[in-house]
């Protein structure tokens, strides 16, 4: 198993990530359109944590995490938390594929079917019921993972959330 304190840098890299990018910036995927603002007496809905167990695929003996991420988290924040829990510097090309539909990050220079990874949530992949769904970071050694969603709930009084519970082994060098 990952040693508490390597459990506990992966957790505060990614919090300290995540807070840089702030939730209105640019690069969060969270800033609204004009005209797209919210009711003003519509409650937002409180963000559940998704528990995710993410594995390295052929590879054995396996390599993997589990973490936990708020479900309001879009899949280019999540790609942050996955670079820090698997111990990579995002160095490489990345996308992920859920129900055949990929999400990454659109090239204008290579035109394909890629949908821009800030335009959905985690919470938008489990209310389709989604259980799993797969993530390949470096497209020229195709590490590709299994990302199965183990549960959604409500957060813990007193947790910081992106936080990586457990794993095993060390992922493959850049």
């Amino acid at each position: 198993t990952l040693a508490r304190e390597q459990q506990l840098e992966i957790m505060l890299a990614a919090q300290r990530w995540l807070e840089l990018q702030g939730p209105g910036s640019p690069r969060s995927g969270a800033a609204r359109a004009p005209g797209k603002e919210r009711a003003r007496d519509a409650r937002p809905r409180q963000p559940r944590i998704a528990r995710l167990k993410v594995s390295l695929r052929h590879i054995r003996p396996q390599i993997w995490r589990r973490v936990e991420v708020r479900d309001d988290i879009t899949l280019a924040r999540l790609h942050h938390v996955l670079q820090v829990a698997m111990g990579w510097d995002d160095s490489h090309l990345h996308a992920f594929v859920v129900e055949k539909t990929r999400y990454g990050v659109p090239d204008r220079e290579w035109p394909d079917d890629t949908v821009s990874e800030k335009k959905i949530t985690l919470a938008g992949i489990i209310d389709r019921g989604v259980k799993r769904f797969s993530y390949e970071y470096d497209f020229g050694d195709g590490w590709q993972h299994e990302i199965v969603i183990e549960r959604a709930g409500d957060p813990e009084d007193g947790v910081g959330y992106p936080r990586c519970l457990a794993g095993k082994r060390a992922s493959p060098p850049e």
